[in-house]
Parts: structure tokens; sequence; C-alpha cells
């Protein structure tokens, strides 16, 4: 987990410009990033004062180990939460999307062991979400909640009143 700290440090410290050409409004699928106040859950507010970067499921080339945990084949890159991530440059941020990539699938196959218990504590067969589970939907954000300095703006907070 260090790593990707270090690596969301790395990418909210990018020029907007840089972080714009990787604008979620350009994805289908709900993947990139999301600028300051580029978000509004409150419609009272004048925006988020947060900026995002979202990934999903995308197969992991090197995530040998993953998939066996997973106790699933690499899924296509198709359907709407799935493929289509925006990266940027390799040359720009190094080791950026193998970092993200690795904790995403981690997560990934933490969720699938706690299927396995929910089964086991509904007292169904330990097995029985594995063919439920099969198409991870789940979306991985990195946010940063930029210093609020000077005046405060009481209409731009964080995040605004939400449910998940």
């Amino acid at each position: 987990m260090d790593d990707v700290v270090i690596q969301a440090k790395r990418f909210f410290d990018l020029p907007s410009e840089e972080k714009m050409e990787l604008d979620i409004h350009k994805s289908d699928n709900f993947k990139g990033y999301t600028p300051l106040l580029g978000e509004n859950t409150d419609p009272e507010n004048r925006g988020d004062l947060h900026e995002g970067f979202d990934i999903g499921w995308e197969e992991f080339v090197n995530s040998s180990e993953t998939q066996r945990a997973l106790g699933a084949e690499p899924l296509p890159n198709s359907g709407p939460m799935q493929g289509g991530n925006v990266w940027p440059s390799a040359q720009r941020l190094p080791g950026f999307k193998e970092a993200l990539l690795k904790y995403y699938h981690a997560l990934i196959a933490l969720g699938k062991t706690l299927f396995k218990i929910f089964a086991l504590a509904l007292g169904l067969n330990e097995g029985f979400f594995d063919d439920k589970v099969t198409k991870p939907a789940a979306i991985m954000r990195l946010l940063h909640y930029p210093p609020q300095t000077g005046v405060v703006d009481e209409r731009v907070i964080g995040i605004g009143a939400h449910t998940e």
C-alpha cells in the first residue's frame, strides 16, 4: 500500500494540463482523472474540493499469483465497468500503472476471500458466491484533498453529504 500512496502523490503532483489529458469525461466507462471541483455531490455547494483518479478491472499481466488467488481465468476487457483504463505514460510516471494494478488485484482477491467467509456465516457452501462474482465491477479511486488555506468558502468542502 505504501507504494500506491507514493504513486498517488506523484500523480497528483503532475501539472493540471497533464492530468486533464486523462479526463474521466473522455471515458465511456468511468475511468480517469476528475479535477478539483469536478464533482458536486451537494447541489447547494460549489463543488467538491478533491481530485481523483479512477481505475477498474484490467488484467495485470504479471498477476499469475493474483489469478490463482482469484480462482478465475483472466477477464476480457469488456463491459461498462471493465477495461478502458487510462494511464499516464510510463516514461512520465514509471511504476504507476503496475503499483495500482497490483494493489487493485490484491483488493479483488481479498474480496473473494470475504465472500467465502460471508457464505459460511450464512450457513452456505463456502463456494456459494464463486460463480456470482466472476466479473469484478469494482472501481478503485485515488483521492487527493488539498489543504484549505486562507478564507474558506463554506460551499466548497472536501465532499458533500452522500451515501455509498
